[in-house]
């Protein structure tokens, strides 16, 4: 089985009545390593795990279900078919009003696109691969973030959202640590240091190495553990070693928090929004949803609803459409379904 980090899972364990609910901290192929709010039994030689599908499901009903009862304006828009023309009013900003660096270097098309972000309630960015539309979203959260507006960074994919990431450090070299915070975990150099370990590791450098030591050592214990025992790696000095591990996690989920309601940018992908009540409970100025396309109708709906004053939507709608594999018309509907569809642009 293998479980996304943040996950929750469920472990039954031989000759014990209760069933604990746990979340996963560290996934791999080989093992999980979880971290449970209340004390697991010191000998669990077999577990039985069983793992819920349709958690986020429900949390995005949840998110939804809330979020609807009143809807901010731009979801409204949205909803109702009702979307303003393009803003090509004397408030709209002029290539002079705009302070990146790059915007120069774009061409006419994306210079228009960034503008149009800029001033739109609803804008929809298309473009067929290659036609660097994350590259021109980058210089558009570059120029509203030093216009002082909270933006919410979305898609679909972890991957997807580094690549926002990388894209908005791109084309904002002197963009601060603290302006920034990447939800989730990346493998992407550039973008750990607006991670939750990356701005430990800053806040306390210390505490993260050792953890970090610690998280290595149980890695390597669980690869070859008849090894490691044999060199005299014993299971209590393991048991401390992931102790170490749940301490530290526990620490980096407070001030994950932190970081969700004091940054002026936050990354996330759609499944992070709902399953954190910390910034599914904020507003942002702006919502970015990156691979639109690829975003099934309710998570698309439930970024939107993030946002105060615009949504910004990128994809081709002529590429990959959502994955449903359902064949009931009701969930088709919904989930075989994007944005590009609701508003009825034709493939």
């Amino acid at each position: 089985m293998r479980a996304a980090a943040d996950s929750i899972i469920r472990i039954k364990i031989p000759g014990h009545d209760a069933i604990f609910e746990v979340k996963v901290l560290i996934a791999s192929e080989e093992f999980l390593i979880v971290v449970s709010e209340e004390p697991l039994p010191s000998q669990m030689a077999l577990v039985r795990i069983e793992f819920d599908p349709f958690f986020i499901l429900r949390k995005l009903d949840e998110h939804l279900d809330l979020v609807l009862r009143y809807p901010p304006t731009p979801l409204q828009q949205i909803i109702t078919l009702s979307i303003p023309a393009p803003n090509i009013s004397e408030d709209m900003p002029t290539r002079e009003r705009l302070a990146s660096s790059t915007f120069s270097t774009l061409n006419t098309y994306q210079q228009q696109s960034i503008l149009c972000m800029q001033a739109d309630p609803i804008h929809l960015l298309w473009g067929p691969p290659g036609t660097g539309k994350t590259h021109t979203l980058g210089v558009s959260i570059a120029e509203h973030l030093r216009q002082g507006k909270t933006c919410l960074l979305l898609s679909t994919s972890n991957v997807a959202v580094d690549e926002l990431v990388k894209a908005t450090l791109q084309a904002s070299a002197d963009l601060s640590v603290d302006t920034l915070f990447r939800l989730g975990a990346s493998t992407e150099e550039s973008v750990v240091p607006f991670t939750t370990y990356g701005q430990y590791e800053r806040r306390d450098p210390s505490v993260a190495a050792r953890a970090r030591q610690a998280q290595e050592r149980v890695e390597e214990f669980m690869s070859a553990p008849g090894v490691q025992m044999r060199t005299g790696r014993s299971i209590q000095e393991v048991q401390e070693d992931q102790e170490s591990v749940r301490t530290f996690g526990a620490q980096a989920e407070n001030f994950r928090e932190e970081l969700i309601e004091g940054a002026q940018c936050v990354a996330s992908t759609f499944a992070g929004l709902v399953l954190n009540e910390s910034l599914s409970n904020r507003e942002f100025d702006v919502v970015y949803i990156d691979e639109a396309s690829m975003a099934q109708l309710p998570f698309a709906l439930a970024g939107a609803a993030q946002s105060t004053h615009s949504v910004i939507f990128a994809g081709d709608f002529r590429q990959l459409p959502p994955i449903c594999h359902s064949e009931d018309t009701r969930v088709r509907r919904w989930f075989g379904r994007n944005i590009f569809d609701h508003l009825q642009i034709s493939r």
